[in-house]
């Protein structure tokens, strides 16, 4: 078989109740499926809470489906949870990336040149032109 991609059966879950420590998010996930690992990242130096989202490793898809579908946008403790795969992640920082790219305007065409006047202006003179011939004698 192939290597098993890193982000497989990976969940994130974000807008759980501050005081959620690992032991606390997968007990909320367990019920949807067997978890092979809670890890609740972003806690506050201040405070040491976290900041309401975190990661969890699902045995097989079948856990991370039942737990997205069991918990996306339902309510803890007046909080509303967003759950996602990693994968969905990944794909929105990509998205995020490439939508910083600054797409430049096209330079405008060059200008046609300017049509013929209806009238010709008479030709340039020449200096020589300009000066007197000496008078013919005869």
């Amino acid at each position: 078989m192939g290597k098993a991609k890193k982000n497989e059966n990976k969940i994130i879950v974000i807008g759980f109740p501050p005081g959620t420590d690992d032991e606390g998010l997968e007990a909320m996930c367990d019920p949807y499926g067997k978890v092979y690992g809670a890890h609740v990242v972003g806690y506050n130096v201040e405070t040491g809470e976290s900041r309401g989202y975190g990661f969890v490793t699902f045995a097989d898809a079948e856990g991370v489906t039942a737990a997205i579908e069991g918990m996306h946008k339902t309510t803890v403790e007046g909080r509303t949870l967003n759950v996602r795969t990693v994968d969905d992640q990944e794909d929105k920082k990509t998205k995020k990336q490439t939508s910083k790219v600054r797409v430049l305007p096209l330079p405008p065409p060059p200008l046609a040149p300017p049509p013929p006047p209806l009238c010709a202006p008479p030709p340039a003179s020449r200096r020589g032109d300009l000066q007197r011939s000496p008078p013919h004698r005869l």
